[in-house]
């Protein structure tokens, strides 16, 4: 993880899913849309490459994806 910086940076290992991301980072696999809107580099949300450099979303979006009950407050 990125320390300084505003968002933190998270690097894809073997297994990774958005999902378990999501899960490990925000608390909740089903807030994986949050992680996937923090990377819209990223075009095929089943398959991250091992290695890929993914952003947290930032503080503020990071808050409501771990308390929203939807992630439609990110849209």
């Amino acid at each position: 993880m990125a320390s300084g910086s505003t968002t933190e940076t998270i690097k894809v290992r073997r297994g990774d899913s958005f999902w378990s991301l999501a899960h490990e980072y925000l608390g909740r696999g089903s807030a994986w849309n949050c992680l996937a809107t923090a990377n819209p580099q990223i075009t095929d949300y089943t398959r991250i490459a091992i290695g890929t450099l993914l952003q947290l979303p930032g503080p503020d979006a990071l808050r409501l994806c771990r308390t929203a009950g939807n992630n439609e407050a990110l849209r």
